[in-house]
């Protein structure tokens, strides 16, 4: 995923928080907000509850690919997204992974 698609800053992450509207689920919550940029753009979290960071780190990556790889579906979308990942994620396999993101994502879009 490109750099111009993620959020790093954590006042950006702060402020999705505040103001955008949420949608969780047993695995994830997801924050969401209209920017003023021309594409969407993700922020990953991952609590230090949840393993060591070499497992944080390895979670991140596969939420990045599983974007990266529905980027194209999300072309004409100006969100932001923050996406928090739950204890529970770690324990799905990764099929089961790319359903969750992308339904609640879409589901998001639906609204």
């Amino acid at each position: 995923m490109n750099k111009e698609y993620i959020i790093k800053k954590n006042q950006e992450f702060n402020n999705i928080i505040k103001t955008g509207c949420e949608i969780k689920n047993k695995y994830l919550k997801v924050y969401f907000c209209k920017n003023q940029l021309n594409h969407i753009r993700f922020g990953i979290s991952v609590p230090t509850k949840i393993g060591n960071a070499v497992l944080r780190n390895k979670i991140k990556r596969q939420v990045k690919e599983i974007l990266r790889f529905d980027l194209p579906a999300y072309k004409n979308i100006n969100n932001d997204y923050v996406i928090i990942i739950n204890k529970s994620f770690i324990n799905l396999i990764f099929d089961d992974k790319i359903k969750v993101i992308n339904k609640l994502i879409k589901e998001e879009l639906k609204k």
